[in-house]
Order: C-alpha cells, then structure tokens, then sequence
C-alpha cells in the first residue's frame, strides 16, 4: 500500500504454485542424485507492473523499519526497479578493493536465551550447515578470482543473529585489478 493508493498483485494460486514447486523439486532432485551439481536452491521470483506512482522513499523506510538488522538495496534501471532487504551484503566496492558476504548455513532462534544458544551451538557443529556455507563461499570467491590476484577472507564463519533467523557468515574481500571490468 502507498501513501495514496492500494496496488493489487494477482499471482499464481495456491494449488497451482504447490504443483509447480512438486514438479521443480522432481527436476532438482534428479538433477541432484546424478552429481551433476553439488548444491542447488529452488526460490521463487514475483514480477509484475505496478500502474500507480509509488512513494519509494516511504516504501523504503517501510521495508527498513521491518528488516532493520539486514542490508537495504534498490537498483533502478530503465523502468525496471529491484529492490528488497537482505541479511547478506551483496557488494561493497571502495577505491581499489570490494568486499561480499557469504551467507549460508542457517538455524532459527531460541524463544529464551538457553534454546538460542542450543540453536546456535547446533549450526556451528552442522557438517550439513558448514557443508552449505562452503559451497557458497567457494563459488564466490571463485566469481571473485577474476577480477584480482588478492582475494582473501577477512572474517570466517561468524554467527549473524537476526529477529527471526541465524546465520553462519564470511566476509571476503579482493583488491581489485580493474574497476571498470569488474563492473562490466
């Protein structure tokens, strides 16, 4: 809802998006069981038009009072706008050196302070969890080779608490070879 107007979605119906994700696990699970690719992640992805001026400043402030312990993004290209709030920072880019975070491997939080810590004790032994988490950083810092001969981890395999969510973290970093390129 915006300051002056109400903005009706229509997307897929229940049952309909049951089916479709039943028919996608299928594909994955397949694919999975043949050892093509170690880790797979099935999301789901809404876009649609909006005809009505959004107030982007309060929708944003919005979406940061809600998420206020993640990161904030919003792109605009041409029309298109992509926007949202994330526990993970996507990229930090200084003069000569970016920095990402790597974000996999999670655990809820404990209603009281002793199950929290028990959740927390459990993601840090997780082979499961850590196995995850080592995909990702592997492929990020395998996205991130290409662009320096520096990469390197500044910060591995701390715990992020959020409201509702805990998560194992890495923050890698690179000294980069070119700005220009890496932006292309």
């Amino acid at each position: 809802e915006t300051s002056n107007s109400k903005i009706n979605l229509s997307l897929i119906s229940g049952q309909e998006e049951v089916k479709e994700w039943q028919v996608a696990f299928k594909k994955s699970l397949a694919i999975l069981e043949k050892g093509e690719i170690e880790k797979l992640v099935l999301s789901r992805v809404y876009s649609f038009w909006i005809n009505t001026p959004l107030d982007w400043k309060a929708l944003l402030n919005k979406l940061s009072e809600r998420f206020n312990d993640c990161y904030l993004f919003f792109v605009k290209r041409k029309s298109s706008f992509f926007f949202g709030s994330s526990p993970e920072m996507f990229l930090k880019v200084n003069d000569t050196s970016a920095e990402v975070e790597s974000v996999a491997g999670s655990a809820p939080r404990g209603e009281r302070v002793e199950t929290d810590k028990l959740f927390e004790q459990v993601l840090r032994s997780s082979e499961k969890n850590h196995q995850e988490h080592s995909f990702v950083s592997k492929f990020i810092s395998e996205i991130l080779i290409r662009y320096s001969d520096n990469v390197r981890i500044i910060e591995e395999k701390q715990i992020r608490k959020l409201d509702n969510i805990q998560h194992l973290i890495t923050r890698i970093s690179e000294e980069l070879n070119s700005k220009n390129k890496f932006f292309e």
